[in-house]
Order: C-alpha cells, then sequence, then structure tokens
C-alpha cells in the first residue's frame, strides 16, 4: 500500500482502499491506496505516525459537528463504517453505466 509504508502508519489502523479497477473476475488485484481508520486508535501515544500525517487537516476535522459537541475526537472518522464491513469475504460486482444521447 504504496505510500503507507513509507509514512510508517501503523499497520492496525490500515484498510485496503478497493475501487473498480482492483476488482477482476474471482479476485481483487491488490489496491494501491488505503484508508486510515483512525477510529481503531485507543491510544494516542501507541498511533504517532497515523496521528502526525492526520495533524495537517486538524483544523478543518475540530470544526465539525461532532467534535465541537464532544461526540467524536478530532481523528475519528465522521461516520466510520462498522468493521464487519473490512473483515471476512466479500461479494463484489461492477456496475458500469453508459451515457445516453437523447434527441
Amino acid at each position: 500500500m504504496g505510500g503507507s509504508k513509507k509514512l510508517k502508519i501503523e499497520d492496525k489502523l490500515l484498510k485496503p482502499w478497493i475501487k473498480g479497477k482492483n476488482i477482476e473476475k474471482f479476485k481483487i488485484i491488490n489496491p494501491d491506496k488505503c484508508l486510515i481508520y483512525s477510529n481503531l486508535i485507543d491510544d494516542e501515544k501507541g498511533y504517532r505516525n497515523a496521528l502526525k500525517h492526520i495533524e495537517k487537516y486538524k483544523e478543518k476535522l475540530i470544526k465539525r459537528r461532532e467534535c465541537q459537541k464532544g461526540v467524536r475526537r478530532w481523528y475519528e472518522l465522521q461516520w466510520g463504517r462498522s468493521m464487519d464491513l473490512f473483515e471476512g469475504k466479500k461479494l463484489f460486482f461492477l456496475i458500469r453505466q453508459q451515457a445516453i444521447s437523447l434527441p
């Protein structure tokens, strides 16, 4: 997952970001991007590299409604998906849309 190794972001937080180009019949080709699933951070001291990377967006992130109300920490995902979606088997299918010209 490319740049994440260079940034030394903690592996526990990294989840593959699978896009249509990564899907082939019966397999997923290694995605080149990943998501930092920051909701897994239970101790800020243990995830310094991830937080350092995210910190460049801190000013915008702390302005979110949930952060202002104290519901979310500044680095947490706005509406983080359930971890079940990242684990286990999945069924993928491609939907290709085609533009049609109308008279």
